[in-house]
């Protein structure tokens, strides 16, 4: 899920770039309609979170904060990643991967 969110800002990256800089310009309507997407993907991500969580697979955490922290930065691809530049969209989501799974892992 986490690569799949990074990944976006390369195989949609109009789209995603398009949100990240005009939501706040959307019709008051259209803004509801997104923000509720938006909750629904939130709360589809949190789902698994906890679940691993359950499951001893990710240490106790709270998944509300962590995954808006890790949806920030993952959002935060979009202000510069290049595809020209140095490092592959793959590259970036590994590492954003390998950096994520660290903190939430248990020990």
């Amino acid at each position: 899920m986490f690569e799949n969110h990074v990944m976006q800002f390369d195989t949609d990256r109009d789209s995603a770039e398009t949100y990240l800089r005009e939501a706040a310009h959307l019709s008051l309507s259209r803004r509801r309609e997104v923000s509720s997407m938006l909750k629904n993907y939130e709360s589809f991500i949190r789902e698994y979170v906890d679940m691993a969580v359950s499951q001893g697979i990710f240490r106790p955490i709270n998944s509300k904060q962590v995954v808006r922290g890790i949806g920030g930065m993952c959002n935060w691809v979009g202000n510069w990643y290049e595809p020209e530049g140095p490092d592959s969209i793959n590259a970036i989501a590994a590492s954003y991967v390998d950096f994520i799974l660290a903190g939430l892992l248990a020990k």
